[in-house]
């Protein structure tokens, strides 16, 4: 038999281990969880907040003008189908000349965008001259073109086939002036009684 001041020992760490296995027992899950995983470390946590998503205002955004609408405010000048004789040189009407065509009807203003193709270019000026063109919605007319330095003249522009006004280019054919077309049929005009057709109105 072991003496009593063994016993008392042996009886003493049983009483430690089964205190120890009955706070062990009642050790929520989740402790146990969070303390078998290894520490997270530095690195991984600064990489977890470079990843932070940054509100669209912060993003850069590219500028780019494939979307952006050009729009052009023009005068547009119509001569008749039988005022002009040489349609490779023909001298920009001013001063009485002007004066003159603006009386028949033959002056007006046009507004031109980018997104118009050549058909509502086309439709465009006929709604500007529709009394003058009798309400044809298919009147024929020519688009000049200005030539010389400081466009002194306009002609008709020899173009291709496959060719098609822009609106930049027909804002832009009478130069820094105002647009010339040349009407290809008879239209109906205020002549204020004049009987000769053929004088030259834009000398």
């Amino acid at each position: 038999m072991p003496p009593p001041s063994r016993m008392a020992d042996d009886n003493i760490r049983e009483i430690i281990s089964s205190a120890v296995r009955d706070a062990l027992s009642r050790r929520p899950v989740s402790a146990v969880v969070q303390s078998s995983q290894p520490e997270e470390s530095e690195q991984n946590r600064g990489k977890k907040r470079k990843a932070k998503i940054l509100p669209s205002s912060f993003l850069k955004k590219k500028k780019g003008n494939a979307s952006r609408l050009q729009v052009w405010d023009k005068d547009i000048i119509c001569f008749p189908k039988d005022y002009i004789t040489n349609p490779q040189e023909v001298s920009i009407p001013r001063g009485k000349g002007r004066i003159e065509l603006a009386k028949m009807g033959l002056v007006g203003k046009i507004r031109l965008d980018s997104s118009m193709d050549e058909t509502s270019i086309r439709e465009e000026i006929r709604s500007v001259f529709s009394e003058q063109m009798q309400y044809d919605t298919q009147f024929p007319f020519k688009i000049l073109h200005a030539i010389g330095g400081g466009a002194k003249a306009l002609s008709v522009p020899n173009t291709s086939a496959s060719f098609t006004w822009t609106a930049k280019e027909v804002a832009s054919s009478g130069g820094r002036g105002a647009i010339y077309i040349w009407a290809q049929a008879d239209m109906a005009l205020n002549t204020n009684g004049k009987d000769d057709e053929n004088e030259c109105l834009w000398t």
